[in-house]
């Protein structure tokens, strides 16, 4: 099977990135040499002009160990905006669910950890009208690990936003520089994940909002090349506004993984369905199932990954509630049942988190 050749992808990516920030930038100064009012207040539902839609990274795209990105609501007014949080957290099975390393043997025994991460997030309104407004913004979080030794890790993204009327489009940075994923005859090895994404979103009449994303990753170890990967993720749903309190979608995921090794390159399919909740100004709460079948696509027989199938069911929960003066509490919790044809490959882990985070403008 062909690997992909990272360098061009990765051009590619930048080169649609640069588009697509010029594109916004000159649909912005267009607007804005119109003399259009300045809005003064979004709450960040994306059904009216130029509100930001809640968008969030959750826990069921990410590597265990990586933090989770809390929601957070865009600031009225230009100017810069300013987040800081500290959330305590919980892995039940942090080595087995590394399972984009421990795709082959040996795994790294079982264990439970716990973390702190402390993350701090700079925004900027470049541009705010009654129509659109265009935000970029940068976080970083820091990841202390309170029972595993040299596994502190650090998250860092960044990205920018246009918010149209009916439409909003998203362009973001993400990566993790040293991500501890296992221990082998007692060398630590580790992740460096480099990625970019998009996201479009578009509201029909107000009630039915539908969403197109693309991401692609680089996951690169410190050891055990061969099971580098390159990932390119392709997802949409579709979402109808029954009333603010529910709101249900369904959607579709698809990745390829190109292995360095052809042995580790697989095809992903994931179904899923979620229900969203807006309670006023005071809550943003998302429930999420996710059904997971991952196929290894090696065609060599005396391959260790020949004929592997994984089948997964992931329940994901998370949630923020704005307690006033900036202040918010955000929560998640997500749970993986990993069912393989291999039986190194069978786990379950469980994923928690509970943090307090303030804002300022």
């Amino acid at each position: 099977m062909r690997r992909m050749d990272l360098l061009p992808v990765t051009r590619t990516v930048m080169a649609l990135t640069v588009l697509g920030t010029a594109a916004i930038a000159t649909a912005a100064s267009a607007q804005a040499a119109a003399g259009q009012p300045a809005q003064t207040s979004s709450s960040g539902t994306g059904d009216t002009a130029g509100q930001q839609e809640t968008t969030v990274e959750g826990p069921q795209d990410i590597q265990a160990g990586q933090s989770v990105a809390a929601p957070t609501r865009s600031s009225a007014g230009t100017g810069p905006s300013f987040e800081f949080g500290v959330e305590p957290r919980y892995i039940s099975n942090y080595f087995e669910a590394q399972d984009e390393f421990n795709s082959s043997a040996p795994v790294t025994p079982a264990k439970s950890v716990g973390i702190i991460t402390v993350s701090g997030s700079l925004d900027y309104n470049f541009v705010q009208n009654a129509n659109s407004k265009i935000t970029g913004g940068v976080r970083v979080r820091q990841n202390f690990f309170t029972n595993l030794s040299h596994a502190d890790s650090t998250d860092f993204d960044a990205n920018l936003v246009y918010s149209g009327q009916s439409d909003q489009l998203s362009l973001a940075y993400f990566g993790t520089r040293h991500r501890l994923v296992g221990v082998v005859n007692g060398e630590n090895i580790y992740d460096a994940t480099n990625g970019f994404e998009t996201e479009y979103f578009h509201t029909f009449a107000k009630r039915l909002r539908a969403r197109v994303r693309y991401r692609f990753a680089h996951e690169g170890y410190s050891d055990f090349k061969d099971r580098n990967l390159s990932e390119d993720e392709f997802s949409g749903d579709l979402r109808y506004k029954i009333s603010p309190y529910f709101m249900p979608s369904v959607g579709y995921d698809y990745m390829h993984a190109d292995g360095r090794s052809n042995v580790f390159s697989y095809d992903r399919y994931a179904p899923f369905v979620s229900v969203t909740s807006e309670i006023g100004k005071l809550a943003y709460l998302n429930f999420r199932y996710r059904h997971l079948d991952r196929h290894y696509t090696t065609d060599v027989p005396t391959d260790s990954h020949f004929g592997r199938r994984d089948h997964r069911d992931q329940l994901t929960f998370y949630g923020t509630v704005w307690l006033g003066h900036g202040f918010s509490v955000f929560g998640y919790a997500d749970h993986i049942d990993n069912r393989s044809n291999v039986t190194y490959a069978n786990f379950k882990t469980t994923e928690a988190g509970l943090g307090l985070f303030f804002k300022f403008d």
